[in-house]
């Protein structure tokens, strides 16, 4: 079979075609692709993929999206996960389909009693992890996710299910935020109340 070029120039050997199931967010997209007797990473969507299904890259949005049929379906580009900024898998979950659940995770020592962000990690997964605030304690947090397949997931113990995104470091506490808004509600105007909102929105969404 003939050989394919990877970005460096460099020949990869295809062995084999398979037609995959690929599902993004819900929508199923069926596609023939190569396989390669050796590869790094061990997947890769080429050029006749990205063309064929409208791909591009929007770099004005944060985190850069990945985005294919014209925008229809974003998918945001991530940094590397690792021991010192993922949280695992504290015991194997079955995920129903069409199902959204909350699991327990394995956090690094360094952010116990913290508040953090977390995310979809860097590596493909079959379920979508929410962009979320958790707290971090005895080394445990809770990760919100959704299974958009139309079928089961089984997700192993151990497995790196999201990454931190960063720690919050100057927010107001979700008491605090209740506390000024009562104490403040007869005394202030419409317009005042609706800029406090704004402000405390505004400080909520830095991350470290």
């Amino acid at each position: 079979m003939k050989p394919l070029l990877s970005a460096n120039g460099s020949e990869v050997e295809i062995i084999g075609h398979v037609v995959a199931e690929l599902y993004l967010k819900g929508l199923r997209v069926i596609h023939q692709m190569e396989v390669a007797k050796s590869l790094s990473p061990s997947f890769i969507l080429g050029m006749v993929f990205l063309m064929a299904n409208q791909a591009g890259i929007n770099y004005a949005l944060k985190p850069p999206m990945f985005t294919l049929y014209d925008g229809l379906i974003e998918l945001p580009f991530f940094t590397r996960c690792d021991e010192n900024n993922c949280v695992t898998l504290a015991r194997t979950v079955c995920v129903p389909a069409y199902n959204e659940v909350y699991v327990q995770v394995k956090t690094p020592h360094r952010y116990n009693n913290q508040e953090v962000i977390l995310e979809q990690p860097p590596r493909a997964l079959s379920v979508s992890v929410a962009r979320a605030l958790a707290f971090c304690k005895n080394n445990k947090a809770v990760c919100r996710i959704l299974n958009t397949n139309p079928y089961v997931v089984t997700l192993k113990k151990g497995l790196k299910l999201a990454k931190i995104a960063g720690l919050i470091d100057s927010v107001i506490s979700i008491r605090e935020i209740s506390h000024l808004s009562s104490s403040t509600h007869n005394s202030s105007s419409s317009g005042e109340r609706k800029q406090m909102h704004n402000d405390v929105t505004a400080v909520a969404k830095v991350t470290a």
